[in-house]
């Protein structure tokens, strides 16, 4: 009797087990609704049942993780790619220009350098010193023909003048003092040296030099003021940042290029900046890198110049509520790249409790010398260009979005005049020019247009598309 007792006890157990394995606890809330269910499905009975696909499965959390890791290892060759015929085209180029020319001088972030008659002839523009040079290359011991060197010039300067496809003109007339006469310029070559180039051939150096206007980095700033303007006020950011971040860039040479590579104004690299703003974080997008001729474009270059500095205020620095410090640590991480400064935070080697000033002193002292240089002169020039009622900041409040300009609208261009020469070797600008006045010869492809992003295709680099 004992026995079976406890067998009935035992079997009694084991069911209300069973019962209480399959069926819900009575206070467990109904499952959310499903996208796209109704509510009058919802309101009803429920029927309770077992579904294995809400289990959390480590093989499926495993191929999530296998898709993020094909995705990285698909942007690594995308990118890989695009950086390996990048630098052969680049190599490429060298080769054919130190044939003749010994220096084998070749566009950087701030100088522009142009080649005409197969490399024979060139000019060189630097934007920093406000210098113009034109070269041309003579066979030794032989006078220039008569209109050789006038030609030289005429090709070389016409297009360093003229806009191309949608790009910028790396000088323009109001950039030169006086009277611009190209018969004049040609009769002022005069023999300077000579160049052997890997070619072993010794030729002589024409060359003709010339000084800018001295306010020539502030009618630069001026040609770009109308969409610089524009797009920061679509991303609620301070233009003088915008300028101050372009003048430590590329000193307003539209046709930048340093060995990255990095492109255009806002130097813009395309593994990182473009790629970034062009295919975003998780959200499913292709993967997208942007190539060098969307980039030279000062309308792309500084729409995607200035989303990315937004990214990296809203995604990387939100929580710093100081704005001078997240001011700081954007400047920092537009250089020296947000992954390291984030990992600098992480690791405590940057203590956000202090104070903005502290803080400065800090990123002077764990970056590398190029980001602690660039920090100092972005801050310089971004205050230099707030003291402009033309460059006022259009942040109303972090919490207020700012409206994008409407079709059809542009921002009041106005005219730069730097009260300080720091921006350029003499930054006063010319007596008599209209204070209104942009330059006649405009860079811009169409500066009273509103921005927008979707209005111009984007070149990419993708698998889809060879490189």
């Amino acid at each position: 009797m004992t026995t079976r007792k406890r067998k009935n006890t035992t079997a009694a157990w084991l069911l209300g087990i069973s019962f209480c394995l399959a069926t819900p606890p009575a206070q467990a809330a109904a499952p959310a609704e499903d996208e796209g269910s109704s509510n009058e499905e919802a309101s009803g009975p429920v029927n309770w049942t077992w579904d294995p696909a809400r289990v959390v499965n480590p093989t499926k959390r495993a191929a999530k993780k296998s898709e993020y890791d094909l995705e990285a290892d698909q942007l690594k060759d995308i990118w890989t790619q695009f950086r390996d015929q990048e630098l052969t085209e680049w190599n490429q180029e060298l080769a054919l220009i130190q044939e003749k020319w010994s220096d084998g001088a070749m566009s950087t972030p701030k100088t522009y350098v142009g080649y005409a008659r197969e490399h024979s002839a060139r000019v060189r523009v630097d934007y920093e010193a406000g210098n113009v040079h034109v070269e041309a290359l003579i066979p030794h011991q032989r006078e220039p023909r008569s209109g050789e060197l006038v030609t030289d010039v005429r090709t070389l300067l016409d297009n360093a003048l003229s806009p191309s496809a949608g790009l910028a003109a790396p000088l323009n007339v109001d950039d030169f003092p006086g009277r611009f006469d190209l018969q004049e310029i040609a009769a002022r070559m005069s023999r300077e040296g000579t160049s052997t180039g890997t070619d072993g051939v010794t030729r002589s150096v024409y060359r003709m030099s010339m000084k800018l206007v001295p306010d020539h980095m502030v009618r630069r700033a001026e040609r770009y003021l109308p969409l610089i303007r524009a797009w920061s006020r679509k991303n609620n950011l301070d233009p003088a940042l915008v300028l101050g971040v372009v003048r430590q860039e590329s000193a307003f040479n539209p046709r930048a290029r340093s060995g990255v590579p990095a492109f255009g104004l806002m130097q813009i690299v395309p593994d990182s900046a473009g790629r970034e703003v062009l295919t975003g974080r998780g959200r499913g997008n292709p993967i997208r890198v942007p190539e060098p001729d969307f980039l030279y474009r000062p309308d792309n270059n500084v729409m995607i110049g200035t989303k990315y500095l937004a990214i990296l205020r809203d995604r990387y620095f939100s929580e710093i509520v100081d704005p001078i410090k997240r001011l700081y640590l954007m400047i920092a991480a537009y250089n020296w790249g947000p992954t390291r400064v984030r990992s600098a935070i992480r690791k405590k080697r940057v203590n956000l409790d202090v104070g903005s000033e502290l803080l400065f002193q800090k990123l002077q002292e764990i970056t590398p010398e190029e980001t602690r240089t660039y920090l100092k002169q972005v801050i310089r020039y971004k205050e230099e260009f707030a003291e402009l009622p033309q460059v006022q900041p259009l942040l109303v409040n972090a919490t207020t979005p700012v409206a994008a300009p409407s079709p059809g609208a542009s921002p009041s261009p106005g005219a730069l005049a730097l009260p300080s020469a720091s921006m350029s070797p003499s930054a006063a600008p010319s007596p008599g020019a209209s204070p209104d006045a942009l330059p006649s010869q405009s860079t811009l492809s169409s500066p009273s247009t509103a921005p927008s992003s979707e209005a111009t295709p984007v070149p990419v680099a993708s698998p889809s598309k060879p490189l």
